[in-house]
């Protein structure tokens, strides 16, 4: 009707709304959101005292994955920086030779005159 008659005026005014790209870490939220709900159901038939040592386990779980995960985003960048480090190190090397053999061609240059 007329919100579809004003959606479609404003896209084509605009163009059709950016889509959103979702971080990963957002898809991971909702994927944990979702198995929350799903365990939350299968947990309900059981005892509290059960219940608490299954949700106790998940916490524990996601602490160990979320501290895995960060140790390894600290080792790729740290990998990352040490190539940076070897990359702007060969870029001098290669200038320092650079700048030798021209002072050695000058040099000899100068000998030859």
């Amino acid at each position: 009707g007329r919100e579809e008659q004003l959606m479609e005026g404003l896209v084509k005014k605009y163009g059709p709304e950016p889509e959103e790209e979702e971080e990963e870490e957002e898809e991971e939220g909702t994927e944990r959101e979702q198995q929350e709900r799903r365990e939350t159901k299968e947990w309900a038939k059981l005892d509290a005292d059960s219940r608490m040592v299954h949700v106790g386990e998940r916490a524990a779980r996601w602490d160990v994955e979320d501290q895995d995960e960060a140790e390894w985003e600290e080792l790729v960048e740290t990998e990352q920086r040490k190539r940076d480090i070897v990359k702007k190190r060969s870029e001098a090397n290669g200038l320092l030779r650079r700048e030798y053999y021209d002072l050695l061609l000058k040099k000899l240059k100068d000998k030859i005159r």
